[in-house]
């Protein structure tokens, strides 16, 4: 899932979002993790080598800028799929008034707001007046298409910044998806599909066939795993002695998520990284003195509980012991 930063029917700009979302039937789960954007990356062109060495969020408009469309969702797939570990097969990418629309369009969803004040962004983008008002420790509220672009947009009142922005954009996505699954026919698809489809592109082909396997999936929201992550700053000069701030993982970080996601679709465990991964270790020549490994929120029978991740991909059980290696949803 790719989030630009253009307005309607606009496909270009940087990726303000990246996401990835496993399907299991199998095991009807949901497992959801986004990318940060400043990470220190190699971008991956089409015929997956090496392009250059910047920000995440560069491997779409180089693309964009090198063809269009399809050579933008081809960088950032490969690209993607390098830092993951798993094959991308499809994707789904969207700009700033599509997620207003498609949100609109299948009434609205239900979020949690827990930052402890309203959610708003029009301190910085005046255009967007919406207000998600906190009405409550773990409270759900229904809200509409400006609503859910503002929750995914916001990080100036959430007090972990970036990373609180990412678990909201994960939380609508996680929304969207579940809504839009239940949807209670293949005529209801097809006038859905046909009524957003000036407001997202995808390689997932819209016929019957693909639309009966897709409501196939819905048990999968019966358990959801939404996993956060978090690297370690460097500021690194840039080609005219500019400082620019990057995240750089650590290579045990990168192992828990790999292995995490492989995991998700029954893939085995690694136990090394791709050459092209470019992490703390291999760009500084040390450990980091400080990093946490990932956490995730499990979602399931409408509670959530939230595990550590280990090298390995296991979820380990959070306790005062440990709970200073990974990273925490909140201040706890």
């Amino acid at each position: 899932m790719i989030m630009t930063e253009g307005g309607a029917q606009s496909w270009n700009g940087n990726s303000d979002s990246q996401m990835i979302l496993t399907l299991n039937p199998e095991t009807k789960t949901t497992t959801i993790i986004s990318i940060q954007r400043d990470t220190m990356t190699n971008i991956i062109n089409s015929k997956k080598e090496v392009l250059s060495t910047q920000k995440m969020n560069a491997a779409y408009p180089l693309g964009y800028n090198e063809n269009g469309l399809e050579t933008a969702v081809s960088y950032a797939m490969n690209t993607i799929s390098e830092q993951s570990g798993i094959s991308i097969d499809n994707f789904v990418a969207m700009n700033m008034d599509g997620l207003v629309n498609l949100v609109d369009d299948v009434g609205g969803i239900d979020v949690i707001n827990d930052s402890g004040g309203d959610i708003f962004i029009s301190n910085t983008e005046p255009q967007y007046t919406a207000v998600v008002p906190f009405i409550g420790e773990g409270k759900s509220q229904h809200i509409n298409g400006e609503q859910a672009l503002v929750f995914s947009r916001d990080r100036d009142h959430l007090p972990n910044g970036d990373y609180g922005r990412s678990a909201h954009q994960r939380e609508v996505l996680q929304a969207l998806m579940k809504k839009m699954l239940n949807l209670n026919s293949i005529t209801t698809y097809q006038k859905f599909i046909k009524s957003i489809s000036n407001d997202f592109k995808t390689d997932i082909s819209v016929d019957v066939k693909n639309l009966m396997s897709l409501m196939s999936y819905k048990d999968c929201f019966n358990k959801v795993v939404s996993i956060q992550y978090e690297g370690v700053g460097k500021m690194v000069d840039d080609a005219s002695g500019n400082e620019i701030s990057y995240q750089f993982i650590p290579n045990n970080v990168y192992l828990s998520i790999q292995n995490v996601l492989r995991k998700s679709i029954n893939e085995t465990k690694i136990q090394s990284l791709s050459s092209n991964i470019i992490t703390y270790e291999n760009e500084c020549g040390v450990s980091p003195d400080l990093y946490y490994l990932p956490s995730a929120v499990i979602r399931e029978g409408g509670k959530s509980t939230e595990y550590g991740i280990n090298p390995d991909g296991d979820f380990i059980s959070i306790d005062e012991a440990n709970k200073q290696e990974y990273i925490m949803s909140k201040d706890s």
